[in-house]
């Protein structure tokens, strides 16, 4: 009879310890965090968007937060001090491999949930000024994004693959919405912007004043891809600013993937369920803004670091993988 009692004993406190493991890991993640960017740009209404559906759907109560951008997001995400966060391809590359502005640091614990959209750079002056071209930068005060940003990075990799450096350039670090103001207001002469189309600062601006794009030249273009494989050509169409600022042609140059990333050690069933609800959740998501029809099955794939486990497993049932 005692052993019988005891037997009874140790299977109830097995199953009360695995219950209470479940309970603690639940309760770990009852609270997330997506990190987003700049007012100005589609990271923060999309991740706002993205929150607010995961918290309805009642995976978890998640919060989006305005940052400085993809490497801010990602240092935040490998440190464990947010869930998940966008980034720009060549960002979240440099931070899962230990390289570029994350060398110092060393390799990040982060993993991709799903590309999201591509964002082409877009080089931005107004109609009037002598910039006509990247050479024409030199010795003009450039707005090369928040500093930290994934357009930052971006424009760096840009005017370095020309030979031209920072010190070539009177530099400022300014958000996309900052950008557009500094451009109105004459304080920067040109501005980058790595941002979906179209982008709202430059709507903004184009409603005030006359603006245009500077574009890349074939060998710009094909110097840029030599030298950062995960970049490719891209075509920024006019038709989508509808004349607005005085855009009407199409200028040539080259965009990044947007990559939604998070912490390597988030439950798989956690992440299955993230990335199931946001496609689930397109609709909803494109009364947001626009840019979520570019949420494809197809599109999400291509990340330049490892899908988590549970993207992987929600991708391969997609047979996308």
């Amino acid at each position: 009879m005692k052993t019988r009692n005891w037997a009874l004993v140790i299977v109830l406190a097995v199953m009360f310890t695995v219950a209470g493991m479940g309970d603690s890991e639940a309760a770990s993640y009852k609270y997330m965090t997506i990190l987003t960017g700049g007012t100005g740009g589609v990271y923060y209404p999309l991740g706002g968007g993205i929150a607010d559906v995961l918290t309805k759907k009642g995976i978890s109560n998640v919060s989006a937060e305005s940052t400085g951008g993809s490497v801010e997001n990602c240092n935040l995400v490998g440190r464990g001090r947010a869930e998940m966060g966008f980034a720009m391809a060549g960002v979240c590359y440099d931070a899962y491999k230990g390289e570029g502005k994350f060398k110092e640091r060393g390799e990040l614990p982060i993993m991709a949930m799903m590309s999201v959209y591509p964002a082409p750079m877009h080089i931005l002056v107004l109609d009037k000024s002598d910039i006509h071209q990247l050479s024409d930068l030199k010795g003009a005060k450039v707005s090369l994004g928040a500093f930290g940003s994934g357009t930052e990075n971006m424009a760096k990799n840009i005017l370095e693959t020309q030979g031209i450096t920072y010190d070539d350039i009177k530099t400022a670090f300014l958000s996309f919405s900052e950008t557009a103001m500094g451009l109105r207001d004459g304080v920067v002469e040109a501005g980058f912007m790595a941002v979906a189309i179209p982008a709202s600062a430059v709507l903004d601006l184009g409603s005030t004043r006359k603006v245009r794009f500077i574009p890349l030249t074939d060998g710009e273009i094909k110097k840029t891809l030599e030298a950062y494989p995960y970049y490719s050509e891209v075509t920024i169409k006019g038709s989508a600013y509808n004349g607005i600022g005085g855009i009407t042609g199409d200028t040539a140059g080259v965009g990044v993937q947007n990559v939604l990333v998070c912490r390597r050690e988030l439950p798989e069933d956690l992440v299955y369920n993230m990335v199931k609800t946001i496609f689930e959740s397109q609709k909803k998501l494109l009364d947001v803004h626009q840019v979520a029809s570019q949420i494809t099955i197809e599109n999400a794939v291509k990340v330049p670091i490892d899908l988590h486990p549970g993207a992987a497993r929600y991708f391969r049932e997609m047979g996308a993988l």
